[in-house]
């Protein structure tokens, strides 16, 4: 079980960039070298949603702006409060709190992973149809499809945009940054993407800072953050070579 590794108290802790990095590093370590975890986390059961779609994004966050932000400390908070993450900023440089969201968080993206637990192997891009119900079982099918990278991306995007769309329906306190985690293993992994990534993020217009001061996308791979800040309307790309 990954709670034999990795415990609600220790996630709340208070940490510096530096020292978050580090801690969580080493945890991963022990997580993926753990017995019968595999389909805990494929499936985000128990505490392991809470490791892979809460602290995972904020740990992929300060691998690349911890150095900016050294002096601040981050925490994860668990539960079902208006943020997922308060800091110790007393500046507007880096937001109070963080609220994160999964752009590609639904119902398919499950059952892929349902497959590739009961399969041990799945398509990574193609779309997954399915029959039956919960309570009776599901008969999957993933798609044999191959697509184009520029239809991948594309179909980030939507992910993405309508992430921010569903935040920014709801009520958050002052000084609340939010972080958008997307699976860039699939979507703009290429460095020629990065810009179009850029491009995009400008596109989704200025709305989003009636609710968030920070805008933050961030990919699984830790490679790439982009950001935008309330007020302004440049977007700043950081590339970072981090494991």
């Amino acid at each position: 079980m990954v709670e034999d590794y990795i415990t609600v108290d220790d996630i709340q802790r208070f940490r510096r960039p530096a020292d978050f990095v580090s801690w969580f590093f080493r945890k991963l370590d022990e997580i993926n070298s753990g017995e019968g975890v595999r389909k805990q986390i494929l499936l985000r059961q128990g505490i392991a949603k809470v490791v892979f779609e809460e602290v995972y994004p904020l740990y992929r966050l300060l691998q690349n702006k911890g150095s900016e932000w050294n002096e601040i400390e981050f925490r994860n908070v668990v539960g079902n409060q208006q943020f997922d993450v308060e800091t110790t900023s007393e500046t507007q440089i880096v937001p109070h709190f963080i609220e994160i969201t999964i752009a590609d968080k639904n119902f398919k993206e499950h059952l892929r992973m349902r497959y590739l637990v009961d399969h041990g192997h799945v398509p990574l891009i193609g779309k997954v149809s399915h029959e039956g119900t919960k309570k009776r079982g599901y008969k999957i099918r993933p798609a044999m499809e191959m697509r184009s990278q520029t239809e991948i991306n594309e179909d980030a995007e939507s992910m993405i945009k309508e992430a921010v769309a569903l935040k920014c329906a709801k009520d958050y306190r002052e000084e609340t940054g939010l972080l958008v985690y997307f699976d860039d293993n699939k979507a703009f992994r290429n460095s020629d993407d990065t810009e179009l990534m850029s491009s995009f993020i400008a596109s989704l217009g200025d709305d989003w800072m009636n609710i968030f001061s920070h805008l933050f996308v961030v990919g699984v791979t830790g490679s790439k953050v982009w950001s935008r800040v309330r007020g302004e309307k440049e977007v700043v790309l950081k590339v970072a070579p981090v494991p």
